[in-house]
This record gives C-alpha cells, structure tokens and sequence, in this order.
C-alpha cells in the first residue's frame, strides 16, 4: 500500500502577505478579522503554486492549510478570523480547502500535533515562512518534511510528487 502524503500550507506570511497589509497588527488587536481579506495581498506567485498543487493532486498528494488565529485572540474573533481565512482560500486557492483540510487552530498550536492527528502514518510536508514552527515540526520524524516559504519552493513541490 502506498503511504499517503499531505502537503500543508501556512497562510500568514507563505501564501497571504498578511505582514505586507498596512496596519495589520493594530487592525489584529482591534479584533478586525478584514484584515484577511484585503486585496493584492495574496502571494505573486499564487497562480505557479496552485499550478503545482493541482498536478499534486492529480498525483494523489493530499493538500491543506494549518493556520492560527491572532494571538491573543478571543474565542469569537478567533471564530471570525477563521471564517475570513477561510473565504480568502476558497476564492483565491480552492484546492486547499475543497479537500477538506482546511485547519485553523488558536495562536500558537503545535501545527505537528494536527497534522499527526489528521494521519500519523502519513508523511507530512509544511510550508511555512516561520523558522521555529518548521523546526518543531521535522522533530516529529521522518515522517514530518518542512519547506522554506521565504525562498522559491515550487520547484520543491512539484518534486516531492514525482513518484506519488
């Protein structure tokens, strides 16, 4: 049986530029969930990765989005981000949640701990701007592959199915 593979997308900072939009954080502590929803914030390579994910998927490669809520976020905001993240994704990257997995988890979750539970016989691979978050997650085995989204990763998508 073929081991089953997930590829799993940050989205602040890797395929939204939630750090470029102005006033973000003031905009995040006054619990203003449009913040996620601004326009021209998505990556300017949006349209090359969902090209590789979609011949991912045609591979059979599993593919998702882990992503927190603000940091310190109270429970309806948090409900609130996580709606607006949502709909970002599903306009402008359908094939990240049309899946299924989609997971919006509070600030600060280990991202690992998701993705294990979702299958902790797969092999998991994040995509993640944050240099700690992916750290903590290829400490989880071998099973559990982390990629740069600082740097030009499509490449390294479109690899990871061959053989799939």
């Amino acid at each position: 049986m073929k081991q089953k593979v997930y590829i799993w997308f940050d989205m602040d900072g890797t395929i939204y530029r939630l750090y470029d939009v102005p006033n973000w954080l003031e905009r995040l502590r006054a619990e203003d969930e449009t913040v996620y929803d601004v326009k021209s914030y998505e990556r300017k390579s949006l349209k090359h990765i969902r090209g590789a994910v979609q011949a991912l998927i045609a591979r059979g490669v599993n593919v998702g989005i882990l992503t927190w809520c603000a940091m310190d976020g109270a429970n309806a905001f948090n409900e609130r981000t996580l709606q607006a993240k949502w709909n970002w994704a599903r306009r402008l990257f359908p094939e990240l949640v049309n899946g299924g997995n989609f997971r919006g988890m509070p600030y600060g979750t280990p991202k690992h701990e998701i993705a294990y539970n979702v299958d902790p016989d797969a092999i998991h691979i994040l995509v993640d701007d944050n240099n700690e978050v992916r750290k903590h997650w290829r400490a989880m085995g071998k099973n559990f592959h982390a990629i740069n989204a600082k740097k030009g990763f499509i490449k390294q998508l479109l690899f990871i199915g061959i053989g799939n």
